[in-house]
């Protein structure tokens, strides 16, 4: 019964036990190999290093831990300072030791040498070369070598790289990192309270000067003859870390497997550190250097525009001065010119005077003006020129200016309305004492002039004490009324008409009343047959004054006329 049981219960169970043992037996694989994966890391942390790449889990675990140390840094800051202030409080205290030490260095040199002989006499060779005076400093005080350059393990002492300077005799040099590594931590051990960054830093042996830079897998120490600049230790200093980015993981393979004089130092290493223009950091200072020089270079022509557009400012200013001051009637009290392109005047200025900002809006079209001006009259010749031809409205080229006793001269050839109106026009002109017509003429004058002085010439006779004429009298006042018409043929070709006043003369027998009765009575007789020959718009007219005027030994008992010439009324 049991048999028949326990065959039953395998053929029902027979598939599940399969399961079962399967399921196990893959369990126990999975637990072996997460057993393996802290070697199965390593070993893959181990081949990237080896390979000089970084794998899949490096990136990912330099991710993690970055941001790992982010959270830690934000949660328990505290925390991490505690952790790392034994490791940054000595990198920090040599940082500020060096920056220190290279300061003082600096304005020590600076002190020294700015006002003494030798430092004017640098000067001096640098203008007359055009080199910088840095340049010429260090060409005299730079004068350094580094003749042997060692490259040997914190530790055990081991050389892993030599370099000498050409010309130089051998070191054994072996035995001088042997002995410096000796001399160093016993320094270290004995003198030094605090161990991290203790040793030697600096030393002078002989005519040497010891540079020490210290690195976690390489000390780096210079043999220095001469004194060499206040940035040599940070040279040197980054020399280090370029070995140790460089060479990293083979510092510390070459120390463990004691392989002396590894040879990773380069010739061009040495003669980087004995470059004279060597500059303060490194690779970075000759780009910086051409960035300076181009700020001064764009410094210098920024200044040298600025100069050149200052001189021209002046230059124009000078000129607009010298306009200003030659312009008749203006009286400059204030110029202005400080802001550049802008001009601010102030002064006294004739109505009449030239406005300067058509000169200038001329001249100089990017130059804004503004003007304050008070007027007045001003006595200069020109001025007093042109307001007499503006008072007498004639060209001022017909003006001239007034001589030294103040008398204008009219001069040139004019239309008779302009001629006739300069002559009736009362002038009271300040800078002018009086007019002087007789240059000033109008077209015909001259025979007009003629032909009235002809007919003022004729003269009609009268018997004595009578209104009666003389013998002849008729062919007289033919003659005057045809030398009348005449002239008015003249005139008429410039609109010229004639005012005509005939007067009446007398001798001296008779008494003043009957005289002047004669007086009158012989103008109007004449008046009457003259005004009969007469065309318009010509006048005539009788002399009053002429008949009340007292005569002065007066013999002539006639009648004559007076010829005024005037413009002819426009006909419309």
């Amino acid at each position: 019964m049991n048999g028949e049981y326990d065959r039953l219960r395998q053929l029902l169970l027979e598939q599940e036990r399969d399961r079962m043992d399967a399921l196990q037996d893959s369990v126990g694989k999975a637990t072996a190999r997460f057993e393996r994966v802290p070697d199965l890391l390593a070993e893959d942390i181990e081949a990237s290093l080896r390979a000089g790449k970084r794998s899949r889990l490096a990136n990912v675990l330099s991710e993690a831990s970055a941001d790992s140390l982010e959270i830690a840094v934000r949660r328990r800051p505290q925390a991490v300072v505690q952790a790392v202030y034994p490791i940054i409080g000595p990198a920090i205290r040599r940082s500020l030791s060096d920056a220190l030490r290279q300061m003082a260095d600096d304005l020590d040199r600076a002190l020294s040498d700015t006002f003494s002989p030798r430092a004017l006499l640098w000067r001096w060779e640098a203008w007359r070369s055009g080199t910088p005076y840095a340049q010429v400093m260090l060409r005299h005080t730079a004068r350094y070598q580094v003749e042997h350059l060692f490259l040997i393990a914190p530790e055990s002492g081991l050389l892993l790289g030599h370099l000498t300077a050409s010309g130089l005799p051998a070191l054994d040099a072996d035995a001088v990192a042997g002995m410096f590594t000796a001399i160093h931590q016993f320094v270290r051990d004995s003198v030094t309270v605090d161990e991290e960054g203790g040793g030697i830093g600096s030393a002078t042996v002989g005519g040497y000067r010891l540079a020490v830079s210290e690195g976690p897998g390489a000390r780096l120490v210079a043999f220095v003859r001469g004194v060499p600049s206040s940035d040599f230790g940070m040279r040197l200093d980054e020399l280090n870390e370029e070995l140790h980015a460089r060479y990293g993981a083979q510092l510390g393979e070459a120390e463990s497997v004691g392989i002396a004089g590894a040879g990773l130092l380069e010739q061009p290493q040495l003669d980087d550190l004995n470059s004279r223009w060597a500059t303060q950091q490194g690779g970075t200072r000759p780009q910086r250097r051409k960035y300076m020089w181009a700020a001064l270079t764009l410094a210098a022509l920024a200044l040298l525009v600025y100069a050149a557009l200052g001189w021209r400012w002046s230059s124009q200013v000078g000129a607009i001065e010298r306009h200003l001051s030659a312009t008749p009637g203006l009286v400059v009290s204030k110029l202005d010119d400080g802001e550049r392109g802008r001009l601010r005047i102030e002064g006294l200025m004739d109505p009449l005077a030239s406005d300067p900002r058509t000169w200038l809006a001329q001249h100089y079209p990017r130059v804004e003006v503004e003007m304050r001006t008070r007027p007045f009259v001003s006595l200069e010749p020109q001025l007093v020129q042109r307001r007499v031809a503006q008072t007498l409205r004639l060209p001022e080229a017909a003006v001239k200016a007034p001589d030294t006793k103040g008398v204008i001269r009219l001069t040139g050839s004019v239309p008779f309305p302009d001629w006739y109106r300069a002559r009736a026009t009362p002038l009271s002109t300040p800078g002018v004492i009086g007019i002087d017509y007789d240059g000033l003429s109008y077209p015909q004058k001259t025979q007009i002039d003629a032909a009235i002085a002809s007919i003022q010439s004729l003269e009609l006779s009268f018997l004595s004490g009578t209104v009666t004429p003389d013998a002849g009298w008729e062919r007289a006042l033919a003659e005057m009324g045809q030398k009348l018409q005449a002239l008015e043929r003249i005139g008429a070709t410039s609109s010229i008409a004639f005012h005509i006043q005939a007067a009446g003369l007398t001798d001296e027998p008779g008494t003043l009343d009957q005289n002047r009765g004669l007086r009158q009575q012989r103008a109007e007789w004449l008046a009457s047959r003259l005004a009969a020959q007469l065309h318009r718009p010509s006048t005539m007219t009788v002399n009053q004054d002429a008949a009340f005027a007292l005569p002065q030994n007066a013999s002539t008992r006639a009648a004559v006329v007076t010829v005024v010439p005037y413009p002819a009324p426009v006909q419309r």
